[in-house]
């Protein structure tokens, strides 16, 4: 079974854009939370159901694994250039901090 690797497209700023992920397009907003960072909401675009709402941004696990229910089949990964174990800062999302996705083919 082989594994692509997608570098999603975020930036030190709040956003929301759609993605594909194995053919259905997911809403992902992206927004800093002074509580616990960085934070993503997940809903799918055709309908606008949200899936998951203020997910962390942490490092060190798949994002989504908790949630292989929804059938997104795919992993999130965050990784910090220099120190994998170090959370996306305000400052350093989509710089040197960044969210990976993984997908099974």
């Amino acid at each position: 079974m082989a594994e692509s690797v997608f570098k999603m497209p975020l930036t030190n700023v709040p956003q929301r854009f759609n993605m594909d992920i194995v053919g259905v397009t997911y809403t992902i907003l992206c927004r800093w939370n002074e509580s616990i960072g960085w934070s993503l909401d997940i809903s799918n675009a055709t309908d606008d159901t949200p899936l998951i709402a203020c997910l962390p941004l942490t490092v060190g696990v798949d994002l989504l694994g908790q949630y292989a229910y929804l059938g997104i089949n795919a992993g999130l990964y965050v990784y910090t250039d220099g120190d994998q174990f170090q959370p996306p800062t305000l400052e350093n999302l989509g710089a040197n901090s960044n969210l990976y996705l993984l997908v099974s083919e």
